[in-house]
């Protein structure tokens, strides 16, 4: 089988979850072939500074942990500044995630498939599963 590994979202705790992720997913798995993709937001200016001020604890934009992921040799990889998204859309009140947030991470989804699919097109190679991860 040829499985695609799909990444988006915030680079965050890549360096602490990507050992697991391979252990348990690739190197269990010798008979399938894996691809890795990803579509992460990144913006250099923003360098050290935490992700969300009420949430110290979801780590800080790092341009070091962009360079861990190149250096991951992922098939295909796409950086994109962090984007403002416009909706009418209220959040249901029993679960009041941000809109914002939660049309960043579809649009990260949307994309790193979009890159996923150009790769299989251009290279002739059909995917039989498709997982998506985050760090």
């Amino acid at each position: 089988m040829n499985i695609a590994l799909c990444y988006s979202g915030q680079v965050r705790h890549f360096n602490e979850c990507y050992p697991t992720q391979l252990k348990h997913l690739v190197e269990c798995n010798p008979e399938h072939t894996f691809y890795m993709f990803g579509h992460f937001w990144s913006d250099a200016s923003q360098d050290g500074k935490k992700f969300l001020d009420r949430h110290p604890e979801r780590d800080n934009w790092s341009i070091k942990n962009n360079c861990e992921i190149l250096s991951k040799n992922f098939d295909s990889v796409l950086f994109d500044t962090p984007m403002q998204f416009s909706t009418d859309i209220e959040p249901d009140p029993r679960f009041p995630h941000p809109m914002q947030n939660t049309l960043s991470m579809f649009f990260g989804i949307q994309t790193v498939n979009a890159v996923k699919t150009q790769f299989s097109f251009t290279r002739q190679i059909p995917f039989d599963c498709v997982v998506r991860l985050r760090t």
